[in-house]
């Protein structure tokens, strides 16, 4: 069965480090490389000069601020959200004017629990992008309080949060009776990269005591040959006879490589932290993804075709409504509903307070009053007959209800069997 790949580069790195150790000296740990981000929108633009300034999108998610002398001349500073390659569920950014800046500017950024996925708040810190599509840790200042990461820096390019020690699967959702493959990954050399089981951990004191804290099934941690305190990888057996969204934990003590300013001696000192990362269990059909903090977690979907493609999901008050002009396979943008060729996408949930309203489009609050719609398209990937599987994606942006233009990222995968 097709599986959910929430980190796209993570069955290269598996297929990597599935060889056995022999006798020759090991390679080290290939960096996590990935394509760079397509831009999704413009979260704020201003015109600063040599006075300097500040800039921040209007949720106050990132915010820049440029000291005086950082530019000889007046400059348009940009900051828009792109796909994150790494990791979708959490933000990315590319900060404009890329290249390097006369002085350094300090940014920050704002974290929300639904990014301690797979990870723990003492690990976050920040990456930029380079060139050659490696990802380099920058020293973050780390505020729990605020929930926020400040760095300094003397360019721009594309930036993301992530943890600096994490847990991850390449197969976030799988069926009853499968397994899932659980590894850890961190910084090698200052770059994102893979922990491989002959690396030297002279940095960690332990890790693994992987446990399910939610949920069934059976878990096999992986001990390193040779280093009894450490697991770094675990398999999960779906080992129920009902769909569930269990919850996998591991602990990591004595990684100390956090690079913070604000710490004594420039180094977060962690002592032990909890990561924990989901894996939804289904018999078949999910819908599985978040808008950005809001989980979405779906085992009721249905799937039909009344003269155009309907995909919904629900659980209880919270529902996702995907809508294609169309009734075949492909890629469709967002556009109105009634245009041929086009998709609507729309998020509710009115358990909440207020209530929440998202779609793919929205109504320009000034004249000329012109509809706008998301640069995300819906991906049909598998349309079968009545009674067969259907599959897809969405990724992009979605808008608050009204003429506003608040905006939040919908990243969600899905699967059902097609019953009209």
């Amino acid at each position: 069965m097709k599986k959910t790949i929430v980190y796209p580069f993570l069955a290269l790195l598996l297929a990597g480090a599935a060889c056995k150790k022999t006798a020759e000296k090991q390679p080290l740990p290939e960096p996590v490389q990935t394509e760079r981000g397509t831009v999704l929108h413009l979260l704020a633009e201003k015109e600063i000069d040599a006075a300097g300034g500040h800039l921040s999108d209007a949720d106050g998610t990132v915010s820049v601020t440029v000291p005086p002398g950082a530019v000889s001349a007046p400059a348009r500073f940009t900051i828009h959200a792109i796909n994150n390659t790494v990791n979708t569920r959490r933000k990315a950014y590319r900060l404009s004017p890329e290249g390097a800046l006369k002085a350094p500017v300090t940014v920050t950024f704002h974290y929300t629990a639904s990014d301690l996925e797979n990870t723990a708040e003492e690990l976050m810190t920040v990456f930029f992008q380079q060139q050659n599509g490696t990802w380099k840790v920058v020293p973050a200042v780390l505020d729990k309080a605020e929930r926020t990461l400040t760095v300094t820096t003397s360019h721009f390019s594309d930036w993301m949060i992530n943890g600096a020690f994490e847990m991850y699967t390449p197969a976030p959702v799988i069926q009853v009776g499968e397994e899932a493959r659980l590894r850890m990954m961190g910084i090698h050399e200052d770059l994102l990269a893979p922990l491989l089981p002959w690396m030297d951990f002279e940095h960690v004191t332990a890790a693994g005591r992987w446990k399910i804290i939610k949920g069934q099934g059976v878990l096999t941690p992986v001990p390193v040959e040779h280093k009894p305190r450490l697991a770094i990888e675990a398999v999960y057996k779906a080992d129920v006879s009902e769909s569930q969204t269990v919850e996998v934990s591991a602990e990591v003590e004595g990684f100390n490589l956090v690079k913070d300013p604000a710490a004594p001696g420039g180094y977060r000192r962690t002592g032990k932290v909890i990561m924990v990362t989901p894996i939804m269990v289904v018999n078949e059909a999910y819908m599985n993804g978040a808008l950005e903090e809001h989980s979405i977690r779906f085992t009721e979907v249905a799937a039909v075709d009344n003269g155009r493609i309907v995909i919904n999901g629900t659980h209880q008050g919270f529902t996702v409504a995907i809508l294609v002009n169309s009734n075949k396979e492909g890629s469709y943008p967002c556009g109105m509903m009634g245009e041929a060729g086009k998709s609507a996408v729309m998020v509710t949930n009115g358990t909440l307070q207020p209530p929440l309203g998202f779609s793919s489009s929205y109504t320009e609050c000034h004249p000329p009053f012109a509809t706008k719609h998301s640069s995300g398209n819906v991906v049909i990937r598998k349309w079968g007959k009545v009674g067969e599987l259907v599959e897809g994606e969405f990724n992009g942006t979605l808008y608050a209800e009204g003429c506003n233009t608040k905006q939040k990222k919908l990243t969600v995968s899905f699967r059902a069997r097609r019953s009209l």
